[in-house]
């Protein structure tokens, strides 16, 4: 699996954005599949430039919010079970 840079990401989204590449084009050239564009696109569309910024600074993001989800899930089936 290829790791890509922020600004990797970015110069795709801009691509894509800029209406002249699908996003099976942009990830053919970059060897990856459209659906890593896709989120990217979303990933920006989101939280703009920032987007591919955060992870970087802040580590694994999707743990956190795994940790989060899993314990907001057990506060919500305790306050339930009440």
């Amino acid at each position: 699996m290829v790791k890509f840079t922020a600004h990797d990401k970015l110069q795709a989204v801009n691509r894509y954005l800029n209406g002249n590449e699908s996003s099976h084009e942009i990830a053919k050239s970059l060897g990856t599949n459209h659906q890593a564009i896709l989120k990217w696109i979303k990933q920006y569309e989101y939280n703009g430039e920032d987007a591919f910024t955060l992870l970087n600074q802040e580590g694994s993001s999707k743990v956190c919010l795994e940790r989060e989800t899993v314990t907001t899930t057990l506060s919500w089936r305790i306050s339930l079970e009440l």
